[in-house]
């Protein structure tokens, strides 16, 4: 028998890490043919990151070695398939991912690369394991399968064939997390996003509703409590209602799983809603997203960005807000015409309508196989990038011994400089520190109401504070320009990575009475000692904000205690 190895190396958090769904998908509709079974034995997927030699050492006389690559593990795929090449010159090495592009530059730069495939890859991952018994192969080649076909069933689950029955039964210590894919494809062409490319499939194709509830009932008896689901769009189309309560009855029923977390899809305000109610109402949500990623019509049309429309979205907060559902909203930073005033506005804008709920602000990221990647894309609006060290914000801190990844993200542009996006970049920590995490939530609507400010005028004034955590802030802006991550971790907190803001809240819960005294003593002297302005009123607000955050007075564990709260708890992950 021929020996398959597949290799999908998934992140950790904490002791918790996703099944490698990727390959597991490729080896479920490979084992469908008689004659694969017949001449070929899929080893168990290696889905732990681990240094190239330990990876390597798992391997015996293998024929076929796949690899499922993403951001967090492709420069660790091609160093195994190195080493495997230089030990089993005879075996075929097949990648496959969104981080494989069409062009033949992988084969050149990586000699030790056979074959690879782009785009979705369940049929022609077989046709390869078949063409390789008949000694019918031509190597260094793309291969692509853009055919369409609606029923996502052609493609078995591997949870349901017992593809992960063994890896779960050998690793009793694992929190296993699950992924699942109830559709496939993006009907839109955002220019940040690998759906966005205009040549791939604009339809959608389905998973049947029996097919989700068998996936889910597998998961819900194998007790496993966190769900992904990798749809694009969750919740723009009527059936994924019925998706929701299928999940919301299995958890009734077994109790598991506890969370789901879902993307939920645009411009589509009544099922959306009622897609979201379901699992709120089964206390299986995470946030509810309502993303916009940027408000200025420029940034919007340069990006192919279809955002949500201005009336839905206040709409959809109004109802959230009267059912107690709790929303964030997701902005991106460095986009294409983004200036600092227009990125300013918008903060602006959508802090006025979503007012209890949170805001999030991630960098923007060149991804492979996006448009943004394109060499013309990059001259058109002056990107100017930096590519740090990857630090996977809530995820296990990376072994030194370990390949090093690194991501790509956008410090400037035409329309915003550097010293611009730093500005920025700071100005979205202190709003998701302040109105998202609630350290100051009550003294910026007292001011904001008292005074007559806007939102903008209060944070533009608190970003230049003399106060440690946002003095860190800047520190960690400017070393980001230099190359440096800006996922930051501290001992105190455990082997995770956070993000800047989530540090900033976890040493603020540590020690309350620091830095309240010394943001008092910078409003203090903003208000009353440079603009006259009376005080006593805000005093009061100020000393009762820190009783508004998590009690912590009995925290004897400070690891448990910001896995619980950060990545588990009030911020999603």
């Amino acid at each position: 028998m021929k020996q398959i190895y597949l290799n999908e190396y998934n992140l950790e958090a904490d002791n918790s890490v996703f099944l490698p769904y990727s390959t597991g998908l490729l080896q479920a509709y490979a084992q469908q043919s008689d004659r694969i079974n017949q001449n070929y034995d899929f080893q168990p997927i290696i889905f732990q990151k681990d240094t190239v030699k330990n990876i390597v050492d798992k391997y015996d006389n293998p024929d076929v070695v796949g690899f499922s690559t993403v951001i967090w593990n492709y420069r660790l795929s091609l160093a195994v398939a190195k080493e495997i090449k230089e030990k089993f010159p005879k075996c075929l090495t097949v990648f496959g991912g969104p981080y494989i592009e069409k062009n033949n530059q992988i084969f050149k730069d990586h000699p030790y690369v056979d074959m690879a495939i782009y785009g979705e890859g369940e049929k022609l991952f077989r046709q390869i394991l078949i063409n390789w018994l008949d000694n019918n192969i031509l190597t260094r080649q793309i291969l692509c399968d853009f055919a369409f076909e609606k029923d996502l069933d052609i493609f078995p689950s591997p949870y349901l064939l017992g593809i992960y029955d063994k890896i779960i039964d050998e690793h009793p210590n694992i929190e296993f997390k699950a992924l699942v894919e109830c559709n496939r494809n993006c009907p839109f062409g955002c220019d940040y996003c690998f759906w966005g490319q205009p040549e791939l499939e604009k339809r959608i194709k389905y998973h049947s509703q029996a097919y989700i509830l068998e996936e889910a009932q597998w998961i819900a008896k194998k007790k496993i409590d966190y769900v992904f689901c990798t749809d694009a769009n969750f919740g723009m189309f009527q059936r994924d209602i019925e998706t929701a309560k299928t999940y919301a009855t299995i958890k009734k029923n077994y109790g598991y799983p506890q969370k789901i977390r879902v993307c939920y899809g645009k411009n589509a305000a009544n099922t959306i809603f009622e897609t979201a109610s379901v699992l709120n109402q089964a206390n299986m949500d995470k946030l509810i997203t309502l993303s916009v990623q940027s408000t200025n019509p420029d940034t919007l049309k340069a990006v192919h960005r279809q955002n949500i429309k201005s009336d839905i979205f206040k709409t959809l907060q109004k109802k959230y807000l009267d059912n107690n559902i709790s929303t964030y909203t997701e902005f991106i930073l460095g986009l294409p015409c983004e200036t600092k005033q227009s990125f300013y506005d918008g903060l602006e804008q959508t802090i006025r309508i979503v007012k209890h709920n949170q805001i999030f602000v991630y960098p923007c990221q060149i991804l492979p196989n996006t448009r943004l990647a394109s060499q013309e894309y990059r001259e058109k609006y002056g990107l100017i990038t930096t590519k740090p060290k990857q630090k996977i914000p809530h995820t296990n801190i990376v072994s030194k011994d370990w390949i090093q990844e690194e991501d790509e993200i956008v410090i400037g542009t035409n329309t915003m400089s550097v010293d611009d996006w730093m500005d920025c970049t700071i100005m979205s920590w202190v709003v998701q520190l302040f109105h998202s995490l609630k350290v100051g939530y009550d003294i910026v609507e007292y001011i904001h109401n008292a005074y007559n400010f806007s939102y903008m005028e209060i944070y533009s004034r608190i970003v230049n504070f003399d106060i440690d955590e946002i003095c860190e802030f800047r520190a960690i802006a400017d070393f980001i320009t230099m190359g440096e991550h800006w996922s930051q971790s501290y001992p105190t907190f455990g082997n995770m990575y956070y993000e800047p803001e989530e540090m900033a809240y976890l040493r603020i819960l540590y020690n309350k009475d620091k830095f309240y005294k010394q943001l008092w003593k910078e409003l203090r002297s903003w208000l009353e000692f440079t603009l006259n302005l009376p005080v006593d009123n805000l005093f009061d607000i100020v000393v009762e904000q820190p009783y508004k955050l998590l009690d912590t007075n009995n925290i004897t564990d400070w690891t448990k205690f910001a896995i619980n709260t950060v990545i588990r708890g009030g911020k999603d992950n």
